[in-house]
């Protein structure tokens, strides 16, 4: 759609080569994936989680139950979930539903687990690119906690955003590997991969956790976490600008229209861009915008 604005293709950069986690490997986002797994090492050592496949009961009514429903109606991947910790720092504190996806329909007994880690954005399909799918790979992608519907025991306050961390968001991805590990028995080896938060994650969870994650693919990964990220709009800006400088110019000028039907015409905005479940979504505005 920006191609077409600007009336000519933009000009695409070269992503940051960035040191990584050892047992990692950095692609460009359109490199050949064979060499993904040059490492694959050691066993898992597995954690209880209670088990859960049905939804919260919130689920069932409002914006979120007819997407629900709209999703079933396409014959679309179910969701499952999986009772999780809040604070895994914490043995005694209350679990919430970690909702993922699976896609089994390229797996052969004997293949990989292929984790597409969760980025910041809702949950929506779950689908084995040529990559996995060459490696007969069990493929399963989590919602991150406070994304989406993902918010547990439905509070996204601030109180409650301390449980918004990286470390948090691996410890959940680590607990569904081990469950899934206890459910599919054959699966010799996994593997993290991502792009752009995502794939750091993939490299940060190979590094905190090898005896979980035996090889990660990161795909453009931002490594070092930075408050303050100047950059990656620097960056967009030179992206958009050549060669035309028209085209930053208007995607400047729509996402201020946007800001400005996001205060006064929220709910109709939504829908016009086919976001209606997110209208009375807890995190709708970060997830549409």
């Amino acid at each position: 759609k920006l191609q077409h604005l600007a009336g000519r293709p933009s000009r695409r950069r070269r992503p940051q080569r960035l040191p990584m986690a050892p047992g990692s490997i950095l692609l460009p986002a359109r490199a050949a994936a064979s060499t993904l797994l040059v490492l694959l090492l050691s066993p898992l050592v597995t954690a209880d989680v209670d088990v859960d496949a049905v939804p919260p009961a919130n689920f069932d009514g409002g914006a979120v139950g007819r997407k629900f429903a709209q999703v079933r109606e396409r014959g679309a991947q179910e969701f499952l979930y999986l009772g999780m910790p809040v604070d895994h720092n914490s043995t005694t504190g209350p679990t919430w539903k970690l909702k993922y996806l699976l896609d089994e329909s390229r797996f052969a007994p004997g293949g990989p687990l292929v984790v597409s880690m969760p980025g910041e954005g809702p949950l929506s399909r779950c689908r084995a690119n040529q990559m996995m799918a060459s490696l007969r790979a069990l493929v399963v992608c989590p919602e991150h906690r406070f994304f989406g519907d993902s918010i547990p025991l439905g509070n996204s306050s601030t109180a409650n955003l301390r449980y918004l961390t990286v470390e948090q968001n691996l410890a959940d991805v680590a607990a569904l590997i081990k469950h899934l590990r206890e459910k599919y028995p054959s699966i010799p080896k996994v593997v993290a991969y991502g792009g752009s938060y995502s794939g750091a994650c993939a490299s940060w969870i190979r590094r905190a956790k090898p005896d979980v994650v035996d090889a990660a693919l990161a795909q453009s990964p931002p490594l070092v976490a930075k408050l303050a990220f100047p950059e990656y709009d620097t960056s967009n800006l030179v992206a958009l600008a050549s060669p035309d400088a028209r085209c930053a110019q208007v995607v400047a000028a729509s996402m201020q229209a946007l800001d400005r039907l996001l205060v006064s015409e929220r709910a109709a905005l939504m829908r016009a861009f086919n976001a209606s479940y997110q209208i009375s979504s807890d995190m709708g505005e970060v997830d549409f915008m």
